[in-house]
């Protein structure tokens, strides 16, 4: 039960990368009745991880720049046969009852967009091809390289070999809402926790509304499956420059874990596409197997 706990928090943080890579969620723009229909702020921003990155230094993202007066429009806007390449790193610590894990996560991924109709939904696929797993707490130590496999009897490979190759298909609108959504045939485990990743992007969108340097909307995610816990998510546009907007990300964390989720993503606006982020998450909570805690540092890069 505790390690399943373990790879729980993976599926959870798979969710969240996947959500990120596809664009930066919310589902209502401008939450304090300003007749621009957005919030501003101008407050200091720490990078992911609160004041101090990973390498332990303090560097701060600037307060949001001044308004341009030119309001920009955040939305996916793919064209048939684009295609891209990401890459994600996850270095989490976790804690389920008396265990102690340190896990480091690497996964390549390739996206192609298949077909754009005439409202602008988007269809794509994007197919898994590349692992890294290294695991190491307490008697345990394990890893996974799907490029160069050790052993075929290693736990983290039966677990995690089949999805090597893989492809999940989605179609969304231009704000980012899931309309359909599927898996390739994997094992029944895979896609158990693949179908609760579906569900997280199901409340995925970009503001309903044009929004400038200050403005904030919010959205929502969600993570259902054995380990249920909804992410209230602020984001704030801080700067647009170079065809790129620069976007903070301030989560809040409830039900069966509670924390945050806070840092900077930036996004492609002339696409909507993600062409970096660097997020950290941090959460605690209770299941049977005792008490848990998460803390991890998400970073996202495609080109």
């Amino acid at each position: 039960m505790m390690m399943r706990s373990l790879q729980m928090f993976g599926v959870c943080l798979l969710g969240c990368c996947l959500l990120t890579f596809l664009g930066c969620g919310g589902d209502n723009a401008g939450s304090d009745g300003n007749t621009d229909g957005n919030t501003h702020s101008k407050d200091s921003i720490p990078i992911a991880g609160g004041d101090t990155d990973v390498g332990g230094n303090t560097p701060k993202v600037p307060a949001a720049a001044a308004p341009t007066g030119n309001k920009i429009t955040l939305k996916l806007n793919m064209q048939k046969g684009d295609s891209k390449k990401g890459d994600i790193s996850v270095d989490r610590k976790t804690t389920v009852g008396p265990i102690n894990m340190d896990v480091r996560t690497e996964m390549g991924m390739s996206f192609e967009i298949l077909e754009v109709d005439d409202e602008g939904n988007q269809t794509f696929v994007m197919t898994f091809e590349r692992m890294k797993i290294n695991v190491a707490g307490g008697l345990v130590r394990n890893s996974y390289d799907s490029e160069h496999p050790a052993s075929a009897n290693s736990s983290l490979e039966r677990q995690w070999r089949e999805i090597i190759g893989q492809t999940l298909w989605m179609k969304m609108t231009p704000r980012g809402e899931v309309i359909d959504a599927g898996f390739d045939d994997v094992s029944s485990q895979i896609k158990q926790q693949m179908e609760q990743t579906k569900d997280q992007m199901n409340l995925m969108a970009f503001p309903d509304k044009p929004v400038d340097n200050g403005d904030t909307w919010t959205g929502t995610m969600q993570q259902g499956g054995q380990m249920p816990m909804t992410i209230n998510v602020t984001y704030t546009l801080l700067d647009q420059k170079d065809g790129e907007a620069i976007i903070k990300v301030d989560g809040k964390i409830t039900g069966q874990m509670s924390g945050t989720m806070t840092g900077t993503m930036t996004v492609d606006i002339a696409t909507g596409w993600t062409s970096s982020a660097n997020l950290n998450m941090k959460a605690s909570g209770s299941s049977s197997a005792g008490a848990m805690s998460l803390d991890a540092d998400i970073k996202l890069t495609t080109k």
